[in-house]
This record gives C-alpha cells, structure tokens and sequence, in this order.
C-alpha cells in the first residue's frame, strides 16, 4: 500500500487501486477525478481561466464532444495516485489556495481539516470562502451557497462579498429592521419564495419579502436600484408607498397579492416598465382607474385582478390598451358586456 504524509492532519493512502484521503487518520474522501491532458487545439479557449474549476468545466465539456481522444487516455492507479499527491501537496504549499483544487473537493477538506485542528487551513478556510465569492464564477457561488459554507463568514461580510457596496448596506437595514435573514439565490427565484434576495453582478435583481412592518423598509427596498422584481405578497399592506416609483427604470415584475389594498394604487402608473403586476387575493371592489393606470404601462403583458370583491366593470373597460392576460377570475361580477366577454385578453 502506498502512503503519501503532507503535514500531520493530511494523507493520501493508495487502497484497492483508489486514491483515498486521510483527515487526522480517518477517512475523508476517495478522489474520483484527475484532470490529465489539455489538446493543444483547445489551450486558446482555456486562456482566461481563474481557477481549476473553469478549467475542468470547459475541458469536461471537450473531452465529451472528442470521442477518439477520451478513448485513447490511459494511466495505471499507482501513477494516479501520485498525481494526486502532487495536486494536494501544491495546494497545501501554496496556502491552501481553493483555485487549485475542485471546489466540490477543496472546501469539504478545508472544513474538516479546521475541525481537526489545522490552524492554517482554519485560517485559509474563512478568507477562501470570501475570495471565491468575490470571483463571481457561479459554479463555485452557487456550491458555496448550497452546501451553507457562507454561513461561515458574518452577515456583513458576506453581503460584501457577494453585492456592490450599497446594494449591502440596503440589504443589511432591510435585514435589521425586519429582523429577519434573506436567503440569497443567484441568478433566479420564484414568486412566493419568502424572504429572499436574488443577485448577480453585484447586484440585487430581485426582492421577495413577507412582513407586517413593510413600510419601515420601503426607502431601502427602492435605493435597489436594478430591482426588475418586487414580491411583497402577504405584507398587510393598505396602500403602496409612493416612494416606489424610484423604481420606475428598473422594476418589471411586482407581486402585492394576499394584501388588503381596495383599489389598485394610482402610482403604478409611474412603473412604466412593469409587465407582470399581481394584486389578486385583497379587497379590491373598484377598479374604474384601470384604464388610466394600463394606459401608462406600455410594457404591461400580465394583470392579476383574480379573488378580489370587483362587483362593476368601469363604463370604459373597453378602452383598456390590450393586454396579454386580464385575469378578473372569483369575483363578484354580475354583467359582462359581450364586447368585453369575447375579447381574448380576459379571462373570467
């Protein structure tokens, strides 16, 4: 059996013709995967490469497409394990730098390897987390995020990380004033999701917040200025601050259902790119400023009236610009006019 010692806490042991890694004289993973060769004609797409996982993900994805080449790639399981010993010693010598090994692989190490007591990797471990984030690839955001390793590094900390700083300091006060914890998600999030922010590029795209004490945010909410999409479902709103309309360049997606508005507020109007506006499930019974609201919306594909108390369609309904969806669904509507019933936009 081969046995290869990087320090005290660290050691790979050649088993069974598998390479398998030693944390503090216990087993901690078998290695799985050795990057080999790069084709020559493929080193032009690998010049701006961070990190080894860049690199392995455009050369999994070229080595599939090349049949022949994969085919031909032989290497016997003791020169394997040297390999990895040399990987891991590399990594080791150069602080533990996560850029040199998976991050599947470097960050489950480093944390078991600070449990077990190695104050280097215990140093390296919080500083690398940070660094990754930092990077912006989003492999590596997404897996940190996943497997909770942010939850290493303070709140502030990390919203530095991962966001501009004012986008941060908004998040923060958001956080605070709630007392709640917004769960990031990168690049996408669905309606309904409770309290959570979505990113990318430094940025916060998308807010959904769940939270009686609502209006003691609103001016930080719209200092988000790249926020295409606000859910503020289930907040006890009465009315909507008109301090929204700050949002106006941006905003193109807002959710206010389950909240107690009677009527749909007048400064929507000023959400000039909105589409997709959601006010179903309040007390809305008047709506005869749709058609001055819509009006104003000229991106406007998705009103949701649905499970409101609407009794009467304004006398001008019929003017409303076209819509790709009017949803007025569980209401109390008692006369339809038929110009109205055939238009294909409603939907009753």
């Amino acid at each position: 059996m081969q046995e290869f010692t990087l320090n005290k806490f660290l050691t790979l042991k050649l088993e069974e013709g598998k390479t398998v890694i030693y944390v503090n004289k216990k087993p901690f993973t078998q290695c799985k995967y050795l990057l080999l060769v790069i084709p020559l004609e493929y080193t032009d797409d690998l010049e701006d490469i961070n990190s080894i996982d860049e690199a392995a993900e455009k050369l999994s994805h070229l080595l599939e497409e090349d049949d022949d080449f994969e085919s031909e790639i032989k290497i016997d399981p003791e020169t394997e394990f040297w390999a990895h010993c040399s990987n891991l010693q590399a990594w080791v010598e150069n602080n533990y730098d996560s850029r040199l090994l998976h991050y599947n692989l470097a960050f489950p190490l480093l944390e078991a390897l600070s449990k077990a007591g190695d104050l280097n990797a215990l140093k390296a471990f919080k500083e690398e987390i940070a660094l990754r984030l930092e990077s912006g690839y989003p492999s590596v955001i997404i897996f940190l995020i996943a497997e909770k390793f942010i939850d290493y590094l303070e709140r502030e900390d990390f919203l530095l990380c991962i966001l501009n700083e004012k986008d941060a300091f908004n998040a923060l006060k958001i956080e605070s004033i709630l007392n709640v914890k917004l769960s990031p998600e990168y690049e996408s999030f669905d309606l309904g999701d409770e309290n959570l922010f979505m990113f990318e590029n430094r940025k916060v795209l998308g807010l959904s917040l769940s939270n009686s004490n609502i209006n003691s945010v609103f001016k930080y909410i719209t200092k988000l200025e790249n926020l295409f999409a606000l859910d503020l479902a289930e907040c006890n709103l009465t009315k909507l601050p008109k301090s929204i309309e700050k949002l106006k360049k941006s905003l193109e997606i807002l959710d206010l259902s389950s909240n107690k508005l009677e009527s749909i507020p007048i400064v929507i109007k000023k959400l000039t790119n909105l589409q997709n506006l959601y006010l179903r499930a309040n007390n809305i019974s008047d709506i005869n400023n749709v058609v001055e609201i819509t009006e104003k919306l000229e991106r406007l594909n998705h009103l949701d009236l649905s499970y409101n108390k609407i009794k009467i369609l304004p006398e001008d309904i019929e003017q409303i610009k076209k819509i790709g969806i009017i949803e007025l669904m569980h209401n109390l509507i008692e006369h339809i006019p038929d110009s109205v019933k055939d238009k294909w936009q409603f939907r009753f």
